[in-house]
Order: C-alpha cells, then structure tokens, then sequence
C-alpha cells in the first residue's frame, strides 16, 4: 500500500514538472512570437512611409519638369494644423486660373494626397514636416534641399529604415532651427547634414536616413528637390 502511495506520489510530482516546463515554453514561444511580430510591424510601416515619401519627391519633381520654379512649390493644404505655415506667396499669383499649377497637394496642381505619418512610426507626432533650411553633405551642389521630416520616430522603425537604405547606423545632428517651406531656402546659417554631429559620414550623399536629434530621440528625413 506505501508503495502504491510512493508511486502515485511520484507520478504527480512528474506531471507538476512537465506541466511547469510547458508552462514555460509556452511563455519563451508567445514572447518570440510578439517580438517577431513588433519587428513585421516595424518593416511594414517604414516601407509605408518610404513608398509615401519617396512619390512625393517623384511629384515635386513632376512640377519643377512642367515649368514651376523651386521656389514657386506650394505644400499649402488645409489639412495641416496650421495651414498657414506653408503659404507660398510667390506661387499665390492674381490669375485664378494659375495659381495653383505649382500647388503639390491640389488637384490642379500634383494632386498628390495629403497624409499624416503612418500610425506607429512615430511616438508623438502626426504630421511631417517640410523645409528648405536643411541640406545634405554631397547631395545637389551647394544649395539647400528642399527636404520633408518625420519627428520622434520610433527607434525600432528608424533602425528598419537605416537597415533597407544601407544607412550603416545613426548620424546625429539636429533640425530644430528649420523653418516651414514658404518658397525660399536656408542661407549660410541653416544646419547640413553629414558635417558635424556624431557620425555625420553615415549620412553623406544619402537623400533619405534616419537619424539621431542629440537628445536621444530619432527622426527621418528624405530630400525632395536637391540643390
């Protein structure tokens, strides 16, 4: 009778130990599966924002092609908030019937969309940001570019997008002083990218990275008209 009550006890004692190691293998598999899962995410927004942001610049190339000048590019739209941050003066002529040829976002003009950051890119904001105060070390010549931001990118979504434009890893410098495109662009003042910073050679000659803003924090960029 003991030994029956051994054996019992024993096969118990079994069970509860195989039953703690499923336990555990079931926890390891459903953490490798999230895990894989953030990293699929992670690729398929970045390459929602590149197809986005790289056919934008296609379109604003489109524009400067058909006879607007560099200067003459409107990104107005009224789904910014704060539309009037770009208002281009020189492309708001008194011809109604002209005035918006050079407009990217209208429909008689490029008419291409208007969208916000793709959701999980980014941790804060919603909206890019368009600026001729920025230029690019060996991108164009000597002038400023006409370059599109997305802020506080998520980390793991900037290291996809460095990954797929062989960006080795991240440069650091910042955009802060980079004012709104209204048709003009940056002067000796303005901030070039792959001078100075950490790393800046990651990101010469590259029309589009995701960098490091210094303080700890990463957004990327992608030229749209080089100068």
């Amino acid at each position: 009778m003991k030994s029956q009550s051994g054996n019992a006890l024993f096969l118990i004692l079994i069970a509860i130990f195989l039953l703690g190691g499923l336990t555990v293998l079931l926890s390891r598999s459903g953490t490798q599966t999230d895990e894989t899962g953030d990293v699929e995410r992670a690729s398929i927004t970045a390459n929602e924002m590149l197809r986005y942001t790289a056919a934008l610049g296609a379109q604003v190339q489109r524009l400067i092609s058909s006879g607007c000048s560099e200067n003459e590019l409107s990104f107005y739209s009224n789904k910014w908030t704060t539309p009037a941050d770009y208002e281009n003066a020189d492309e708001l002529s008194t011809d109604v019937d002209t005035n918006f040829n050079c407009f990217v976002y209208d429909t008689r003009g490029a008419g291409y969309p208007w969208k916000e950051i793709p959701e999980g890119v980014s941790n804060s904001a919603t909206e890019y940001y368009i600026t001729g105060t920025i230029g690019i070390k060996d991108v164009g010549t000597t002038g400023y570019e006409l370059v599109l931001i997305a802020p506080d990118v998520r980390q793991e979504v900037c290291s996809r997008i460095n990954a797929s434009l062989s960006v080795n890893s991240f440069a650091s410098d910042s955009y802060t002083s980079a004012q709104p495109f209204q048709g003009s662009y940056g002067t000796g003042t303005t901030v070039t990218f792959g001078v100075a910073g950490t790393n800046p050679s990651y990101v010469v000659g590259k029309k589009a990275a995701c960098m490091e803003d210094g303080g700890g924090n990463y957004f990327f960029y992608q030229v749209l008209h080089a100068r």
